[in-house]
């Protein structure tokens, strides 16, 4: 690199360019005085470049990066042809830097990341994992963040290779996925899109333990990338089942289509338990057939879509004026996925809620829609009956449970194994309570209460994560009312407290005391914000679920103890009991009692970090697929797990700033 002082100013050059020095101070630096006559003819009859000053650009490369991995695009992405004609507008004179470049700098900031984590986890005492991956790559990874020696325990679905792998002390105690025991519950107990095949022999699992057969093709079917689309094929309706022939479903369809009695109906459901989930199957077979139907006819798909808009807009204009807020959006009729149930429910409420369209274009169609004649013909035919709508609304109901329960445990910041308790809990109080008024429901319940109890059971949840859940939900200010409604329940879990703090107090060193927890987004909480939190109940989602279940609850704030100096394990038990109902909420109960309770702390730092589901990694996964997918797979695993890596940092750092 070789320097040249003019008038005390100092200019550099490269010494590998060819560009003698007179050009480059003339065109570099705009010194016109030393270009020769023909370099300087040359120099003004170019249009004049605008140039970006270094400092600007730094900036603008800064922006590109990150704009490259928060959007998942790809490295040249700013270098296509539309894009640059952008930015020669937006900025002339500014150069975007090549996808080498681009990597490279991806490469620092995800080096820089993994370091900020290391020292952050050697900060933590007790690390929880949720993953799906496998026993020697997992290993790998924590032996590099130098934290094997923490991991308390490890949430993954429920696949043999899973189980395998996870089935070590290596990685601590292994938890079930919630959501995916929710799942196979559904997928089991409703025939929402495949009847059962016969059953076989049951399988055994490597433990000994016997595993149902549906269970064994989890894997393959939970992480299929492509989303297809159910069809009604009669094809492959011969292909799901072998219980029931062709003519028994012609028989059931047409009963339901001439409306048999209810009464009559629930007797063949209760004395048979195929006739209700066999005529819940085909009646959803009818629905996505005629939804298909509506789609695929623009005059008909018009005229629904204005019949939907104008009763949404009759709904809205019937609210008081104090929910003003609640109006009803629209939303079109959709069809559901077949390894998503919870499409399933948004299909069911979708449908029901424009029942009274669908009967008019079905039952007595009208002529203003400007259908054919044979197209009348097929409408008419995929009526539904006054026992059918009953059939789907109880089904919609059912459904509405597991749907809330999904929700709560699939929030942004990943729910801690407490709140399975609640949510397990509450399920089980709705499957078990039965309404005269809804016998559909409560058939419908049995079906899923037999499967909820299997996938709920000691085969799948063991001992130890029903233990954790437990003592995590006592810990819990915000939770611990829904266990005073259970005396036995509070007592367990009280005894479980002592018992494991009294066992670290002995095995572990003292806990540091500290003044706050650790948590994804821990931050001091002013006496103002105390004041609002005090009635805060858990969440929204989770009273929502509680509602749907059947369970109402009042948190009442009470006067707090006075803060003594020391407490022994049974003394802090007391003092906790005592004002879990002053602070209702976890992070600010923790902040200011944390000190005075160093050994309930330790207890809440261990088994808090657990988590409920592994919808963490899911979606690490899940977005590893998207940016593989729109770069048409032209990155490398490093520069992918770049991009996966970097995104999440900044929605939390995105999250936390609004």
């Amino acid at each position: 690199m070789g320097q040249i002082f003019i008038n005390s100013k100092k200019f550099s050059l490269n010494g590998s360019s060819d560009t003698n020095v007179r050009r480059h101070l003339g065109v570099k630096h705009h010194l016109k005085q030393f270009l020769y006559p023909s370099q300087l003819q040359e120099y003004e009859s170019k249009p004049k470049q605008k140039f970006v000053s270094t400092a600007h650009k730094q900036q603008l490369d800064k922006a590109v990066v990150a704009a490259i991995y928060i959007d998942g695009r790809s490295f040249d992405d700013f270098r296509k042809t539309g894009m640059m004609k952008f930015l020669n507008l937006a900025i002339p004179g500014y150069n975007v830097p090549h996808r080498k470049t681009v990597r490279r700098h991806l490469e620092l900031i995800y080096r820089s990341y993994r370091e900020n984590l290391k020292q952050q986890l050697s900060r933590v005492s007790d690390i929880a994992l949720t993953s799906i991956r496998l026993r020697r790559f997992i290993s790998n990874e924590l032996e590099k963040f130098k934290i094997k020696n923490k991991i308390c325990a490890i949430t993954t679905d429920n696949g043999p290779d899973i189980r395998a792998a996870a089935l070590t002390t290596d990685f601590g105690i292994r938890l079930s996925c919630v959501a995916h025991d929710l799942n196979l519950t559904i997928k089991s107990a409703l025939w929402l899109h495949k009847k059962p095949k016969k059953r076989k022999e049951n399988t055994k699992s490597r433990d000994g333990e016997d595993i149902p057969e549906e269970y064994l093709n989890e894997s393959s079917s939970e992480n299929e990338e492509a989303l297809t689309k159910s069809t009604i094929d009669d094809d492959d309706e011969k292909e799901e089942s072998s219980l029931e022939t062709s003519d028994v479903e012609e028989e059931y369809s047409s009963t339901l289509a001439t409306d048999l009695e209810q009464d009559q109906f629930i007797e063949r459901c209760v004395a048979d338990e195929t006739v209700l989930l066999l005529t819940l199957h085909l009646l959803l077979k009818r629905m996505r057939k005629l939804i298909n139907f509506i789609h695929q006819s623009s005059v008909l798909d018009r005229y629904v879509k204005e019949r939907i808009e104008n009763k949404l807009q009759e709904i809205n204009n019937r609210l008081p004026p104090d929910q003003q807020q609640q109006h009803v959006q629209f939303k079109d009729l959709i069809i559901d996925f077949e390894i998503r149930w919870n499409t399933t429910y948004l299909m069911l409420q979708r449908f029901l809620l424009s029942c009274s369209i669908i009967t008019n274009i079905t039952q007595n169609p009208s002529n203003e829609i400007g259908l054919k004649e044979n197209q009348y013909e097929q409408l008419k035919k995929l009526a539904f009956s006054r026992t059918d709508w009953i059939l789907l609304m109880a089904t919609r109901n059912v459904l509405k449970s597991f749907y809330e329960a999904t929700t709560t445990l699939s929030t942004q910041k990943y729910e801690s194994i407490r709140i399975s308790y609640i949510v397990i809990t509450g399920l089980k109080k709705y499957l078990t309570a039965a309404k005269d008024e809804e016998p559909f429901e409560n058939l419908l319940k049995q079906e899923l209460l037999s499967k909820f109890n299997s996938y709920f059971g000691p085969i799948f949840i063991s001992y130890q994560q029903c233990q954790a859940s437990l003592i995590c939900a006592f810990l819990d200010p915000a939770l611990y009312v829904y266990l005073t409604f259970d005396q036995d329940e509070l007592g367990k879990a009280e005894k479980l407290v002592l018992q494991r703090a009294e066992f670290r107090r002995i095995s572990l060193q003292p806990p540091p005391l500290i003044t706050q927890v650790t948590t994804a987004n821990s931050s001091s909480s002013s006496r103002k914000d105390e004041q609002e939190q005090k009635q805060q109940l858990p969440s929204l989602s989770l009273n929502k679920f509680l509602k749907t279940c059947g369970i109402q609850e009042l948190i009442k704030t009470t006067e707090a103890v006075k803060i003594k100096e020391e407490y022994t394990v049974k003394e802090q038990v007391a003092f906790y009991v005592a004002n879990v109902k002053s602070l209702p909420n976890f992070e600010t109960f923790w902040t200011k009692y944390g000190e005075q309770l160093p050994d309930l702390v330790s207890l809440v730092k261990h088994y808090s970090c657990m988590q409920s589901t592994s919808v963490s990694s899911e979606s690490a996964f899940s977005i590893s697929g998207y940016i593989n997918r729109k770069t048409r797979c032209s990155l490398s695993s490093a520069a992918l797990r770049f991009s996966m890596c970097l995104k999440k940092p900044y929605e939390d750092e995105d999250n936390t700033c609004k």
